[in-house]
């Protein structure tokens, strides 16, 4: 049983998608003020519609996003319209508003009007269009600076820094839709014209459950294989005896149920 279990665990883990991949790069959750806190760029400074999430590929494969959620930590903020894909090292930024007059970036407005993000202690997650959480970030006072939130370096493994720290230049409060240089994404950028749309598919619970079963029957492939000396025995004794074919399945069950048993045992 205990085999059981960790077979299901395992399994579901590696039958997730490459979604992983797709990350919460950065964060604009204080905008400074006056113009210096406009990330929008529409000529206006607003609390609210400046704050940004940017959202990075950071996998060889085109990913198809559509359907996908943003929540802080209280609520849904951001659907992803239909049709909305990232190639490999692409960047997409979801606005809290206004009029964005950004140029060779990919952007949407946030689907419920606002993202309302906190300045300290709040938790930004990313699902996809299957419910299942692809990334979650969370912080506590870092956000509160006047200035983005960005991964150093700009990859999975990347820490969150003040965006200053990152670009190492005091003036840089924000980069949506660009690396922290602000070159856009198709000067610095891997484009890789033959990768396969990754979609998330719906898949019903009977198949998490029969792939699991099949996780169980390949952890055991060495308790079947350390068996194999003894059927191949059996075989040979039952040939020379002539066996009926009912007993030597009914023997070579008993030998593979032992074996079983007795691995269970001492698990």
């Amino acid at each position: 049983m205990k085999q059981l279990f960790l077979s299901i665990i395992l399994t579901l883990t590696l039958i997730n998608p490459a979604h992983a991949f797709v990350i919460i790069n950065e964060i604009y959750a204080d905008p400074a003020a006056d113009l210096a806190g406009d990330a929008n760029n529409d000529g206006i400074r607003s609390a609210t519609q400046d704050e940004f999430i940017e959202l990075l590929n950071d996998g060889s494969d085109t990913v198809d996003i559509s359907g996908w959620k943003i929540n802080d930590a209280s609520s849904l903020r951001h659907t992803f319209s239909s049709n909305t894909t990232l190639l490999p090292y692409e960047y997409i930024v979801v606005f809290g508003g206004g009029n964005p007059n950004l140029y060779d970036i990919k952007w949407q407005k946030a689907s419920t009007g606002t993202l309302n993000l906190n300045n300290t202690n709040e938790t930004v997650s990313l699902f996809n269009n299957s419910s299942q959480l692809v990334d979650q970030v969370s912080y506590t006072t870092l956000a509160n600076n006047d200035q983005s939130i960005v991964r150093n370096p700009e990859n999975a493994s990347g820490a969150f820094v003040l965006h200053a720290v990152a670009a190492s230049n005091s003036a840089d409060f924000f980069s949506p839709g660009t690396n922290i240089s602000g070159e856009p994404f198709s000067q610095f950028s891997q484009v890789i014209t033959t990768s396969q749309v990754i979609t998330t598919p719906e898949m019903p619970a009977y198949l998490y459950f029969l792939i699991a079963m099949l996780g169980w029957a390949v952890m055991n492939f060495f308790t079947i294989a350390s068996s194999s000396v003894s059927l191949r025995a059996l075989a040979k004794q039952s040939i020379r005896q002539d066996c009926h074919v009912a007993t030597l399945l009914a023997m070579t069950q008993k030998i593979m149920l032992n074996k079983l048993i007795r691995r269970t045992e001492h698990a």
